[in-house]
């Protein structure tokens, strides 16, 4: 073995190199840590350029909404303003609403009470000028449609109208046929009319409709009920046809838009008679077609004089 003695200059060597390789081993180290801190001061530095990057970013943002948000604030208000003022007139509004439907109740009852006292007296009136009237002489009583009466004299007032003596006979005058100043003195009623005659037209074709055959007999001949149908049909149609031409000359004299004792006006009432007529000429020539079929002949399908 080698002792201290025998080789100084060896050991000493080594101790040198021993030095030097830990010197070495130091100084690697401290580089190396050197080295991570300078690169992390590196990749902090770009984190940090990139945060202020973003916090500027972040500031323009907040100064641009602060000053949107500085004029929003502003018509904010308004808005809010505008909602209170028109939350507080759709409360008045509702309340005149209400007010208004008070009083229109009142106004309705008390037009009722108008009506009726209305309908009372005028009630009252018509059964008195219909019951003076009678016995009424006329030297000449020209209708609308241009008939006339000499020495008339009235019978009796009715919901359709006069009845007459005249020089030559009797007749009847219904209301249409008659002047404003006679519809405003007797005051008829158009559905009253109208009522009173359907009632008349439905008891004739009662009376005139013979009674069926029993079932064991042949069946009776229906030619008489044909003929009434017939007849029914015509007088119909004349009477539509009369009123026609009374309402198309009012209409064209203009001085009244309604119908006196109606709501209807002239215009309304052509119309309603032009489609009422063009239904009963309908059933007018059904009639006639099946009546003719059973007798070809009969009188009630020659045309018929106009009544004078």
């Amino acid at each position: 073995m080698l002792s201290d003695d025998d080789h100084p200059g060896i050991f000493t060597f080594m101790l040198g190199m021993i030095v030097v390789v830990m010197v070495g081993v130091w100084l690697s180290l401290g580089i190396e840590h050197r080295f991570q801190r300078s690169s992390g001061s590196v990749e902090l530095e770009s984190a940090i350029d990139q945060d202020a990057k973003l916090i500027g970013d972040l500031r323009g943002q907040h100064t641009e909404r602060s000053q949107k948000l500085a004029v929003l604030v502003p018509q904010r208000q308004e808005v809010s303003e505008r909602h209170a003022a028109e939350v507080a007139r759709l409360r008045q509004s509702a309340a005149e609403v209400d007010r208004l439907a008070a009083a229109r109740s009142a106004l309705e009852l008390d037009l009722e009470a108008l009506e009726q006292d209305f309908a009372r007296c005028r009630g009252e009136y018509r059964r008195n000028a219909w019951a003076a009237a009678a016995g009424q002489k006329i030297a000449l009583l020209q209708t609308s449609d241009g008939r006339e009466y000499r020495d008339a004299t009235i019978v009796r007032v009715t919901e359709v109208g006069l009845e007459i003596r005249h020089a030559t006979g009797v007749a009847r005058i219904e209301a249409p046929a008659l002047g404003v100043d006679w519809q405003e003195r007797f005051q008829w009623n158009d559905e009253e009319r109208r009522t009173q005659l359907n009632e008349e037209r439905l008891a004739n074709a009662e009376v005139n409709v013979p009674a069926p055959a029993p079932p064991p007999k042949p069946p009776a001949d229906n030619t008489a009920a044909l003929r009434t149908a017939v007849t029914l049909a015509r007088v119909n149609v004349a009477n539509l046809a009369r009123e026609l031409d009374i309402a198309r000359a009012n209409l064209a004299d203009g001085r009244k838009r309604s119908a006196p004792g109606s709501l209807e006006t002239w215009d309304a009432r052509v119309r309603r008679l032009s489609a009422e007529l063009e239904q009963a000429e309908l059933i007018h020539e059904r009639a006639k077609a099946l009546l003719k079929a059973k007798v070809p002949q009969d009188p009630a399908l020659l045309p018929q004089v106009p009544e004078s």
